[in-house]
């Protein structure tokens, strides 16, 4: 292979085979983005059957699914690879036009079928592809019609069912950014989801299903051009859509990034809602959409909540980085959904110019730790550390010792069961990052 690009990795277990029972099992990873925007991971499981006789025991399996340029140097395609049969690939993707490529994909909840975005049929158009695991190289074409000079954008979603799809694209008007929904059943026939565009209007890059696939949340310009807002539509009654967010002061606009609760019920955006150019955490029950609640802890002068919100596993609190204390220094709160306005900063406090780095923080799973990467000893030199909940303010560095001019990127993450950690790093040899691990109970202790 003369250049793997790895735009995204989804790796998943399937158990069961002969007569032995099967349980569920899943496990996942990713790794950077190619310069595009990504696609989304999806982890898996699988299941087995047994009649009461002799038992085999169950087989594992690790399939994962890569974009690389594998068979031509500078096409990126779309393979399914399996650690039974290391070095041998299947290409997931139907043949290309000239010049073609794949750039993004992602999995449906129970991994049987993957959805990419490609230039498939024509060099430049960007459409979406639906492939059956089971049937690799045979893709059916899911959106609708393009305008001239449309595209499918990178941003799409199976619904949690995997019976529907959302996705983005200028499909109707060339230019215009709108959200569109079609059935797996009925490819090819998509319905206009979002509502009506004010002229000059988009719907823009961040959309969420809630959990039960009733609902999309979207983030556009749709009421007033340039100002941006959180909206909601019922996937029944497409075209309908309602304002989430409260009011906004003059100049206000909602942040791209927002997070919806495991159940569904309550949505967390930042926005300078109250105050122009102060940017603080609202948060909106959606039984009632347009009655806000802040969410954050007072704020100091010039004090803003930055990007990357975390919601813990159990959905009851929300990890955000703020410089709350003091300004142009960025510290992680917790914050209790149930408890808004009264927040705990849980890392110790930075050396001068340190601040907690953004989107480079998670949530254990259990919900009673975080971890994060900061320069907190050390001004410009990020390292990886974990905060007990029940201890805030109390850290414990994780990583291993730095060579020279080393540190540890944005990406971070815990093991399913949450005994260790998962980080990267040039750690041993300056500007080569690599992978490590280390457990829990034994912080500085890692292994490549």
């Amino acid at each position: 292979v003369s250049r793997l690009l790895i735009v995204f990795v989804v790796v998943f277990q399937l158990l069961g085979c002969g007569g032995g029972g099967g349980s569920p099992g899943s496990k996942s990873a990713s790794t950077g983005s190619s310069g595009s925007d990504t696609g989304t991971k999806g982890s898996g499981s699988g299941k087995g059957s047994g009649d009461g006789g002799s038992v085999t025991p169950p087989r594992v399996t690790d399939r994962v699914i890569f974009l690389a340029d594998a068979d031509v140097d500078g096409i990126d395609e779309l393979y399914l690879g399996d650690t039974d049969t290391p070095g041998v690939a299947v290409k997931l993707n139907a043949a290309l036009d000239a010049g073609g490529n794949v750039t993004d994909f992602v999995v449906n909840a129970d991994h049987t079928q993957v959805l990419y975005r490609a230039d498939q049929d024509i060099d430049e158009v960007f459409e979406l592809y639906l492939v059956d695991l089971d049937t690799p190289g045979s893709s059916t074409r899911i959106n609708g019609l393009l305008v001239a000079g449309g595209d499918v954008m990178s941003e799409f979603q199976f619904s949690p069912d995997g019976s529907q799809v959302v996705y983005r694209a200028d499909e109707d008007v060339n230019g215009v950014f709108e959200l569109f929904l079609v059935n797996i059943a009925t490819p090819g026939f998509a319905a206009n989801l979002s509502g009506p565009q004010v002229s000059g209007g988009d719907v823009l890059n961040r959309f969420r299903f809630t959990a039960d696939g009733s609902r999309v949340l979207y983030f556009a310009d749709e009421v007033t051009n340039g100002v941006n807002e959180l909206f909601m539509v019922d996937v029944a009654v497409p075209g309908v859509s309602t304002r989430v967010n409260g009011a906004l002061t003059g100049g206000g606009d909602v942040s791209a990034d927002f997070v919806l609760t495991p159940d569904g019920a309550q949505v967390v955006y930042r926005a300078d809602e109250t105050t122009d150019n102060v940017v603080e955490l609202f948060i909106v029950d959606l039984a009632v959409p347009g009655v806000s609640t802040t969410l954050s802890g007072t704020l100091v002068g010039g004090g803003d909540v930055g990007s990357g919100l975390v919601l813990s596993p159990d959905g009851t609190l929300l990890a955000y980085r703020a410089d709350q204390i003091l300004n142009e220094v960025f510290e992680l709160f917790v914050v209790e959904l149930a408890n808004p306005g009264v927040s705990t900063r849980i890392n110790r406090n930075p050396a001068s110019g340190g601040d907690v780095i953004a989107d480079g923080f998670v949530f254990s799973p259990a919900s009673d730790a975080v971890a994060y990467v900061a320069d907190e000893d050390v001004n410009n030199v990020t390292e990886f550390y974990l905060v007990e909940l029940a201890s805030p303010a109390v850290s414990i560095k994780l990583n291993s010792p730095l060579v020279a001019a080393g540190d540890l990127t944005r990406d971070v993450a815990f093991s399913g069961e949450g005994d260790s950690l998962f980080y990267v790093s040039d750690q041993d040899t300056d500007a080569m990052n690599e992978l490590y691990r280390v457990n829990r109970s034994a912080p500085g202790a890692s292994v490549r």
